[in-house]
């Protein structure tokens, strides 16, 4: 193989006290010369290196053919512009593995051609990038695993992702969340064509609450919307949707535990599907020591012929729908008492059920 000539030398001068592993290359791509960075890099002199092939000292074997293939073409068409390649691991004498990128250009001095290759170490870059795509699978893992409805969307209201959760609650996630419906743009912080929660570091994230259509019918739904900026400046808002309604059947199955007896004179007691159960006011004085004499006793003391009448109150709070009943009970101090119990359903602001629970002693009227 050629020597490098004095002009050749000279010209690599500046190049070879870099700290930029840097090898000279013949015409056909062979080692002719290397620096000491890329001594150090390799644990090699230049004089073990000369002659051979640089791709010998890569791994695995089908990057080595793919390179070579590219380089042979880059030389064949002139090599007048740079060949950059991929990131690729070179083995030193130790066995260790450094990721290298390599731009490889023609050295336009003298009458040979030679060829310099100036390597980059892109293992941190590397290691960054394999750190930042597991924390992306994670992360990716974590928005399906959740028993929450996910959903991400753009400053502009684009839907960028959602999870299946998501769609089991309120069903196909729109493409735009202009195009959504006003409860879920309610719903999801979205009014007049932008987000209701500011992109600012240390804004808490903001709660919504909306009754959404969803295809299984209308359902309470809650959110948690938050805001998070993007390396672009280019914010993006997260959004954690709960189902409401299994609170409101919830506590409505607590109905059970004698509300409805709970009630007995005390006059109206309200069901608020977000503060629960509200005293709504107080018993007149000339009833209050007949009211504390009613107050906590169970069904089971509900007669058995008004059994029925008293089921269908329950049924009637759990629903909530309208009712009314009268039935009679059997006090261990104050014997046999007739109750008067109306159910009246009503929607309060933002949409949120109330149940009005009026419960009357009518044994002496």
């Amino acid at each position: 193989m050629p020597r490098p000539t004095a002009p050749v030398r000279q010209a690599l001068a500046p190049l070879w006290g870099l700290p930029w592993p840097t090898l000279l290359l013949d015409a056909q791509a062979r080692i002719a010369d290397a620096n000491p960075a890329f001594e150090a890099l390799i644990g090699q002199r230049a004089t073990a290196l000369a002659g051979q092939d640089p791709l010998s000292l890569q791994q695995p074997a089908a990057e080595r053919a793919n390179d070579r293939a590219a380089r042979r073409q880059w030389l064949e068409d002139g090599g007048h512009d740079a060949l950059v390649g991929s990131a690729r691991r070179l083995v030193d004498a130790d066995g260790r593995e450094h990721w290298l990128r390599c731009r490889l250009s023609v050295l336009p001095v003298g009458h040979d051609r030679w060829l310099l290759a100036v390597y980059e170490d892109c293992g941190p870059e590397r290691a960054a990038r394999v750190q930042a795509d597991r924390a992306t699978r994670e992360l990716a893992q974590w928005f399906e695993l959740g028993h929450a409805g996910m959903l991400v969307y753009d400053a502009a209201g684009l839907v960028l992702r959602s999870n299946r959760a998501f769609e089991r609650l309120v069903g196909q996630a729109p493409v735009s969340l202009d195009d959504a419906a006003p409860d879920l743009q309610q719903l999801l912080a979205w009014r007049d064509g932008r987000p209701q929660v500011r992109p600012d570091a240390g804004v808490p994230p903001l709660e919504t609450q909306s009754l959404v259509d969803t295809p299984d019918g209308v359902r309470h739904l809650g959110a948690r919307v938050a805001a998070l900026p993007g390396d672009d400046a280019a914010p993006r808002f997260l959004v954690s949707v709960v189902d409401r309604s299994v609170e409101e059947e919830r506590d409505l199955a607590q109905l059970e535990r004698g509300v409805l007896m709970d009630a007995a004179g005390v006059g109206v007691a309200t069901f608020d599907s977000q503060p629960g159960w509200v005293r709504s006011s107080a018993p007149a004085p000339q009833a209050q020591a007949q009211a504390d004499g009613l107050q906590g006793i169970g069904r089971e003391l509900v007669e058995p012929e008004s059994m029925p009448d008293y089921q269908r109150l329950q049924r009637a709070l759990r629903a909530g729908e309208r009712a009314e009943a009268r039935y009679a009970v059997r006090h261990p101090q104050l014997g046999q008492r007739w109750l008067l119990t109306r159910v009246s359903p009503g929607v309060l602001a933002a949409g949120r059920r109330s149940i009005s629970v009026v419960t009357l002693d009518v044994t002496d009227e």
